[in-house]
């Protein structure tokens, strides 16, 4: 289990363990969806929680918020093979993203919700970094410890203003991030 060749957890019995690769590169914004689906493993989001909240200052700053006002929270369960692998949150800026709630529809589908809203988004800042899972993360995950995870935070751009960012907690027994940069002149 410490290797990740298998996996247990509490009331199920225990699994060989398949580590899905979470491909980053130096284009676009990686989609969750399409990721697990290649992978051949079957995907599925649930919103968690979906509501005008006042963000952190670092947030607000990002964002080119007006101090006090707020910014769009939405927190995503992810879940592979029907098993809780990631949890999302995405901090937006409610100008770009008008009637999120009616074009995310049951899916949860972020990136398909985007360009509904006719936002071709873009990369900005992108950083991923191993990290133990905070207590209320790993309560999230349903662990009575905290796991390792891939922290993965994405600030997301339409044209040079940054309208999002997103964390997302990747469970590392579950997955294997896996950085692929090219030089420009390959």
């Amino acid at each position: 289990a410490r290797r990740y060749l298998v996996r247990r957890q509490q009331g199920r019995r225990t699994v060989v363990a398949r580590r899905i690769e979470y491909r980053l590169d130096g284009k676009g914004v990686p989609g969750w969806t399409k990721t697990v689906a290649k992978s051949g493993a079957v995907p599925r989001t649930e919103i968690d929680v979906l509501r005008l909240r006042q963000p952190p200052a670092e947030i607000r700053r990002i964002l080119e918020l007006v101090k006090k006002a707020p910014a769009l929270y939405l927190g995503r369960r992810r879940f592979v093979d029907d098993e809780l692998a990631a949890y999302s949150a995405s901090w937006l800026n409610p100008a770009f993203v008008p009637d999120l709630e009616k074009q995310l529809g049951a899916a949860g589908t972020l990136n398909a919700a985007l360009r509904r809203c006719n936002l071709k988004p873009k990369r900005g800042l992108l950083r991923c970094q191993l990290a133990v899972a905070p207590p209320d993360l790993a309560q999230r995950f349903e662990s009575h410890d905290r796991p390792l995870v891939f922290d993965l935070t994405i600030h997301l751009l339409s044209g040079k203003r940054h309208f999002g960012v997103t964390t997302t907690w990747l469970r590392a027994d579950m997955f294997n991030v896996v950085f692929e940069m090219r030089n420009s002149g390959d």
